[in-house]
């Protein structure tokens, strides 16, 4: 569940609604159910909620504020391959 640093659940806002805790979970569980059921369009929200929770800041299941894996590969700097938890990762440990 996405938190901030002091534990409150962060929700998602789309289309002036925020989604917060088991609501938001209900909601990105129904869209990636019409992410698998309508690969076919090109304007569609539960696609883009799909590549969201691959790697979106909030996600539930991502849960880091940045992915580095182009600087991994391609960035000898190693100050650049730092990912963030968010509050909810930071919280676990």
């Amino acid at each position: 569940m996405p938190t901030d640093e002091q534990g409150n659940f962060i929700g998602l806002i789309l289309n002036g609604h925020e989604y917060v805790g088991p609501e938001l979970f209900d909601f990105l569980e129904q869209n990636l159910r019409d992410s698998y059921s309508q690969t076919n369009r090109q304007d569609n929200l539960s696609m883009d909620l799909l590549w969201y929770m691959w790697a979106g800041p909030n996600s539930p299941l991502f849960g880091k504020q940045n992915m580095t894996t182009f600087e991994r590969y391609f960035i000898a700097d190693k100050a650049t391959h730092n990912e963030n938890p968010n509050g909810s990762v930071k919280n676990l440990v």
